[in-house]
């Protein structure tokens, strides 16, 4: 962080300015207009969060339904200046986010794809006509069929035993290589393919990870 005077802070229009030198509680950061440091209001506003726990709880679901507007467009604000500022940063969390919410919210997620492949019938079967083409073209002739069609099976008793025992989760069968990546193409041989909860694969996607060649050797 560069040197700032507040002066300078003032003329900008900024809200912080920054000296370079510690605060009486030895924190090097930016200070407000009024000469408070950045870190010691962050950590007051934090103790007295954890202190006031409930108020917060109490506060926040009261606010939101009367100012979704608002805090949506804070919340877009937010994102994208840290979207433009460390990308890598705004990745992690926005996978970290989409990830608790499918996980809390599994019967919204469900609702939403069924709702979206009614509306969308043309675009889903054009899906499963470029996919199956790719997993003929991804067919060697000298391919197991019977092994292919024992995991599949597998899968499927594996998902019927899940659900008789009370799980939730599904079973899929990967690709281990994807049929459709960036990076290179797998087949669909047995030794290609694995059972894996359908979450994981939602979240690998067509991606494809080095370490999952040990798989194969």
């Amino acid at each position: 962080m560069q040197p700032i005077s507040k002066e300078e802070a003032i003329e900008r229009g900024e809200k912080y300015y920054f000296t370079g030198m510690p605060c009486k509680n030895g924190h090097i950061n930016k200070r407000t207009l009024n000469h408070t440091c950045y870190q010691c209001q962050l950590e007051k506003s934090q103790a007295f969060r954890n202190k006031n726990l409930q108020y917060h709880t109490t506060y926040n679901q009261q606010y939101y339904p009367n100012n979704k507007q608002r805090t949506k467009e804070a919340s877009d604000k937010y994102y994208n200046k840290m979207k433009e500022t460390n990308f890598e940063l705004y990745k992690e969390r926005h996978d970290n986010n989409h990830l608790a919410y499918r996980t809390r919210h599994p019967d919204r997620i469900r609702q939403r794809s069924r709702q979206f492949l009614i509306n969308n019938r043309g675009l889903h079967n054009s899906y499963l006509a470029k996919r199956r083409t790719i997993k003929l073209q991804a067919i060697p002739k000298w391919v197991d069929h019977n092994k292919i069609r024992e995991i599949y099976q597998d899968c499927h008793d594996i998902n019927i035993m899940n659900k008789l025992c009370g799980g939730t989760e599904r079973f899929v069968v990967d690709h281990i290589i994807p049929l459709q990546g960036k990076i290179v193409c797998g087949l669909h041989v047995p030794e290609n393919l694995r059972i894996i909860l359908a979450s994981e694969n939602a979240k690998k996607h067509n991606k494809f990870d080095e370490s999952t060649l040990k798989v194969l050797t």
